[in-house]
């Protein structure tokens, strides 16, 4: 079993508070240990997932007159994209929402088939064409 070492060049100063000293991750000791410290708090918890349901609700709300007007004007069914960016901060976690409603419009004939991957099958012989 080896024994851990850390190597640390003292011909070099830590970028973030100049100190001499810089570890193999560029950094002294002293910030090293509070980058680590930083990253260990840093989790998506009950907070932040409440943060989530909340933007995206208020967004929901904010937007309802023009879906409906959009979805009565529609020839065909309203795509409503919602997307939730969750980005790390010091110490925090930045949530940012987007609402995206588009009207699609009819192009002609479209596929549409219901796969349920937990059906049984009936015949042997199924059980070959799908492998096929």
């Amino acid at each position: 079993m080896s024994i851990p070492t850390i190597n640390i060049d003292m011909d070099k100063k830590c970028p973030q508070c100049g100190h001499k000293g810089v570890c193999g991750n560029g950094l002294c000791m002293e910030c090293g240990m509070k980058k680590y410290e930083r990253k260990r708090a840093m989790k998506v918890g009950d907070k932040t997932i409440k943060t989530c349901i909340d933007i995206i609700q208020s967004m929901l709300w904010e937007k309802q007159i023009d879906m409906d007007r959009a979805y009565i004007k529609a020839e065909g069914p309203v795509s409503v994209d919602l997307k939730l960016k969750i980005s790390p901060g010091d110490g925090v976690n930045e949530v940012e929402g987007k609402i995206s409603f588009v009207v699609e419009k009819s192009t002609g004939e479209v596929d549409k088939i219901y796969v349920d991957e937990n059906q049984m099958t009936l015949f042997e012989n199924e059980k070959e064409e799908a492998a096929a």
